[in-house]
């Protein structure tokens, strides 16, 4: 009996990059699915341009492609509301069997930021057809990194100093990025039951911005200034930037969705996929 194929959106990123390596370690056959092919398991892939390859061998489709380059919400709709959705048309037309959305706990009803809106929207035109929803909490850990890590690590390394949006005192769930591999392979053990729910992985307990950066900071061993910003005194320089074209080290929309936080409600975790999620002491 052949292994399963399953293909990955996103597989050079943070998350889809240590997806692929989990996955091919538990024996799965993987395809990447990413914008430059390099190797063998590669096959191009733009969900800008809406550029999809043959899915016909594959067994599960695990969407963890997300374009950041667009600011506007009509541009964000267009290159990855709706390229999504004719991904899953793609995919269920090629005999996918399932499907899973890796989408964020910024992503909630009521949501300000823009990045929250428009994974909501997917979530919901993919639990409409039956596919299997993944919200992470922030993610940290691992030998890869991306996101708002990224962004603070690189204003700590530049300037030896962390802004504090809002003066520090919002809250974030965080995720080990090794519990959320766990979450997600317990999802694929038990899909046929998971039809259409949406899974929250993260720790129960949130902990605020300024507790994040300081791990952070402590981790780098660096000593460093963390400054409180009103967050319109960050957004709105960091907003020009981008209606300039440039792009920022970190985007106006990330402070909307710091400065409100992520859904005060955890779904209940079914009991075939519950993790254990490590609380986040250190880098």
């Amino acid at each position: 009996m052949r292994p399963e194929t399953i293909a990955v959106t996103g597989a050079s990123g943070y998350i889809g990059g240590a997806l692929c390596d989990s996955l091919s370690t538990l024996g799965y056959r993987v395809q990447r699915l990413v914008r430059k092919p390099q190797g063998d398991s590669d096959a191009h892939f733009d969900l800008q341009k809406c550029v999809f390859p043959s899915l016909e061998s594959v067994d599960v489709l695990i969407h963890a492609a997300w374009d950041l380059t667009e600011s506007s919400w009509e541009g964000i709709l267009k290159t990855n509301v709706a390229a999504s959705q004719a991904l899953l048309e793609h995919a269920y037309a090629q005999g996918v069997s399932t499907v899973i959305f890796i989408s964020s706990m910024a992503a909630f009803p009521k949501c300000e930021s823009l990045y929250g809106r428009s994974k909501l929207l997917v979530e919901e035109a993919y639990q409409a057809r039956k596919a299997i929803v993944v919200r992470p909490g922030t993610v940290w850990g691992g030998p890869r990194e991306g996101g708002i890590v990224k962004a603070i690590r690189a204003l700590l390394k530049k300037f030896r100093v962390a802004p504090l949006i809002g003066g520090g005192a919002h809250t974030l769930y965080t995720v080990h990025v090794d519990d959320l591999l766990l979450s997600i392979s317990s999802v694929l053990e038990h899909r046929d039951t998971l039809e259409g729910r949406c899974i929250v992985a993260a720790h129960p307990t949130p902990i605020t911005l300024r507790s994040f950066v300081q791990a952070l900071a402590d981790a780098m061993e660096f000593k460093c200034v963390l400054l409180p910003i009103p967050a319109f005194c960050l957004y709105v320089p960091l907003r020009l930037l981008e209606l300039c074209k440039v792009t920022p080290p970190l985007r106006s929309d990330s402070v909307t969705s710091i400065t409100q936080g992520a859904s005060k409600e955890l779904y209940s975790q079914p009991p075939e996929v519950k993790v254990n999620f490590r609380p986040l002491e250190s880098f």
